[in-house]
């Protein structure tokens, strides 16, 4: 969605990871599905849902996710969101391996297998993705 912030992490010239026929049509993710008693994280619903793999457009990257971590900001919005905000994507910011680009200044700037930190915006795509763009 564009909202993404990327940033390397890296030297820019290594070998590319994985070919684009090797990127899967699905990845799964993690989505907290409902607040359950609402009262704490504990009480949160969590499921892996299968999803269409994100096809990064010009200026953006496809990244592999390789690490995200547990961020407390996270919490509230897992157990204290209205009913109608579910399913929500988990995870606000990772790291990973940039396995393809859309095209435009990202080809060079974040070429296939540069290492980068990035933030998620937006709430479509959450770190706790196989693959995020």
């Amino acid at each position: 969605d564009g909202s993404n912030f990327i940033r390397t992490l890296a030297p820019r010239k290594q070998k590319p990871t994985m070919t684009a026929s090797e990127i899967p049509n699905e990845m799964k993710r993690l989505v907290v599905t409902s607040a359950g008693k609402g009262t704490s994280v504990a009480d949160c619903t969590i499921e892996v849902e299968t999803v269409p793999t994100p096809t990064p457009k010009s200026g953006e990257v496809l990244v592999k996710v390789t690490a995200a971590p547990i961020n407390p900001s996270d919490y509230g919005s897992w157990y204290l969101s209205k009913a109608d905000s579910y399913p929500i994507v988990m995870g606000l910011e990772g790291c990973g391996v940039v396995v393809a680009t859309g095209g435009g200044l990202t080809t060079y700037r974040c070429p296939v297998g540069t290492k980068v930190g990035f933030v998620c915006g937006g709430g479509k795509q959450g770190s706790y993705s196989q693959y995020v763009t």
